[in-house]
């Protein structure tokens, strides 16, 4: 019966481990367990990798809101007008420190 409940907690944590939700030290825990030479793990968490892979197909599928189109259009728009606002004031303060440095102001 221990041994049973071994295998099925092996399982639990390699389908976490599948899932990417375990903490730091159990996945590396579970990586080196993996490492080892000749582990059923390796060959386990093949399986269970592909199950959690065709699981996004079995999901129903959904289609967005009309308005979401416009919204990231605006959105990006919107971004790349403050990319280039930043890039243009960039450029500007760039040329005005050139023409600082090729004129100095003297003293007479």
């Amino acid at each position: 019966m221990e041994h049973q409940e071994q295998a099925e907690e092996r399982s639990a944590d390699l389908t976490l481990y599948a899932f990417g939700v375990l903490e730091p030290k159990e996945a590396q825990a579970i990586t080196a367990c993996l490492t080892a030479d000749g582990t059923p793990s390796a060959a386990e968490l093949q399986v269970i990798e592909r199950a959690v892979g065709l699981l996004g197909y079995s999901a129903p599928t959904a289609s967005p809101p009309p308005t979401l189109k416009v919204k990231l259009l605006n959105r990006i728009q919107a971004e790349a007008v403050t990319e280039a606002r930043t890039r243009l004031v960039s450029s500007a303060m760039n040329v005005a420190s050139l023409k600082f440095r090729l004129f100095p102001l003297h003293k007479y």
